[in-house]
């Protein structure tokens, strides 16, 4: 006599596929809120490596270091510079004129994609606050961040901006040069809405 194989039938499975694809369906959304706000952290990291490699360029060659970044998108400069000057004006000059004087080109990178910088807040520096270093220059750059060959940095602050209005604040503390991450941050909906 023959046994009946074991078995599922196809109703069987496809309820379980249902079932599986709810499940997964439910689950989603906070899978993606994790991923995103997990790419944003990653995404600040990579910047504090990148400024303070910045930095450690600056202490070796004996030279002031400058970074600064287009707000709105993912694009960023470092470079040293040819000769220490704290003027905004002829800081936005040397970026492009270095490399005629000495200095070294300078080195674009970008953030990872769907990451970018947020409009600079106020910058301060060891004397207090300096309005005039809020605004970017007429190019779109962001004012620079200096890197003094004695590894002291320019206070500031950088805001990265993600998907789904997640945020996070990078901190460079002037006196020591290091880089502080703070929080991933989510802008609230009354805010986007209103």
């Amino acid at each position: 006599m023959l046994r009946p194989r074991g078995g599922f039938t196809l109703l069987e499975v496809l309820i379980v596929l249902t079932v599986l694809a709810a499940l997964a369906a439910l689950s989603w959304p906070t899978v993606r809120r994790t991923m995103d706000r997990s790419d944003l952290l990653s995404a600040a990291k990579e910047l504090r490596a990148t400024l303070l490699e910045a930095r450690l360029e600056a202490i070796e060659s004996g030279r002031v270091g400058r970074f600064c970044y287009r707000p709105g998108t993912g694009t960023f400069q470092t470079a040293l510079q040819a000769a220490v000057d704290d003027d905004p004006v002829r800081l936005a000059a040397a970026r492009d004129s270095d490399a005629r004087e000495g200095g070294a080109p300078p080195r674009e990178g970008s953030l990872p994609a769907g990451v970018s910088f947020q409009s600079p807040p106020r910058r301060q520096s060891p004397a207090g606050p300096n309005p005039g270093l809020e605004v970017p220059d007429e190019q779109g750059w962001s004012e620079p961040i200096l890197l003094h060959p004695n590894g002291r940095t320019s206070n500031a602050r950088i805001r990265l901006e993600g998907r789904r209005g997640y945020t996070i604040q990078l901190t460079l503390r002037g006196l020591t040069g290091t880089a502080a991450i703070g929080p991933v941050e989510q802008v609230r909906q009354e805010e986007e809405e209103g």
